[in-house]
This record gives structure tokens, C-alpha cells and sequence, in this order.
């Protein structure tokens, strides 16, 4: 699923604000219901640093954010104490996994359900 797709289910289930803007949103995706700004990053990639100074810089008047993605760099972790420090910004890092938990199955158990659902339908 893209990025975009992604960012807009994840919105739906948690009951954010999407950013209607999908290319040119100023690092913004979505919005809680307490107009915190929010990033969603849908890659397997650890989210780094950059990821992090660029969200902060978007985050333009709000001093809270959230960033959702799979995992973090530990330099991204310490950005976030450091842009605290100095920018008094406060970034809370939130993993997809916390937000759909068991909902999430791996290749290989979906491959399975799979299987057992068909040898259900066949018999």
C-alpha cells in the first residue's frame, strides 16, 4: 500500500484528520483531535534524524508533534531530547505496531489463515 493510502487508514482507524493535501503538505499527514500535527511514515526503514529535523521544522508554531512509523535510529531518538532542549519542540514517537498490534500478521501466518481458509471453503 503507498505511503499516502496508508497514512489515510491509519488517520481513519485512530480517528485523526487526514491532511487532504497529499504532495506539497509541509511534512504534515494528518492532525489529532487536539490540532497536534503528525507525520506517518510508512517504510520499513528505521526513521532517522533528517526524517525528525524535517518534521520539527514543519511543525512551524506547534510545540508537540507526533511521528509514527515502524521503528527508530537511536540518533533519532536523540534528536528528539535535543530539539527539546534547544528548539522546545517535543516530539513523541509512536511504532505502527503499538497502534494495530495484533491486527498486524506476518507474510508467512497470513499465508497460513489463508491456507485453512480454503481447505474450509473446499471441504
Amino acid at each position: 500500500m503507498n505511503g499516502h493510502d496508508f497514512a489515510d487508514r491509519l488517520c481513519e482507524f485512530m480517528g485523526w484528520t487526514s491532511n487532504p493535501k497529499k504532495s506539497s503538505d509541509g511534512g504534515i499527514d494528518a492532525w489529532t483531535s487536539n490540532d497536534i500535527p503528525i507525520q506517518i511514515k510508512n517504510h520499513r526503514n528505521k526513521v532517522g534524524r533528517p526524517d525528525i529535523q524535517k518534521f520539527i521544522g514543519a511543525l512551524n508554531g506547534a510545540e508537540k508533534g507526533l511521528f509514527v512509523a515502524w521503528d527508530f535510529t537511536p540518533s533519532a531518538w536523540d534528536y528528539v531530547v535535543e530539539a527539546k532542549e534547544s528548539h522546545k519542540k517535543t516530539v513523541e514517537f509512536i511504532k505502527i505496531e503499538e497502534i494495530l498490534g495484533d491486527i498486524l500478521i506476518d507474510s508467512d501466518k497470513k499465508m497460513e489463515i489463508e491456507k485453512l481458509l480454503l481447505d474450509r471453503v473446499s471441504s
